[in-house]
């Protein structure tokens, strides 16, 4: 099972997510937990590297650390703003 740290940046994402997206971010923070790799595709461009992980209209960025099992989120947003830097 791996372990989910947070960017210092990202570290309230949960009190600047919508209300109505809280059960299904911690359901996806759930399956991240579990098999990172299986519900995530790779990125390209400047987020080369990063993965992603959808729910809903919502997008989860994160990098991976297979050695040491952690998920370092990076960026939580909207589909079509979450890809900005």
């Amino acid at each position: 099972m791996y372990t989910i740290a947070y960017e210092p940046s990202q570290a309230q994402i949960i009190f600047r997510l919508p209300p109505q997206f809280h059960d299904a971010f911690f359901k996806t923070i759930d399956k991240l937990m579990l098999d990172p790799l299986r519900s995530s595709k790779a990125l390209n461009g400047p987020w080369k590297g990063h993965r992603c992980v959808r729910y809903g209209a919502r997008r989860i960025i994160f990098r991976l650390d297979q050695k040491l099992q952690i998920v370092i989120i990076c960026k939580e947003d909207a589909r079509g703003s979450v890809y900005k830097r």
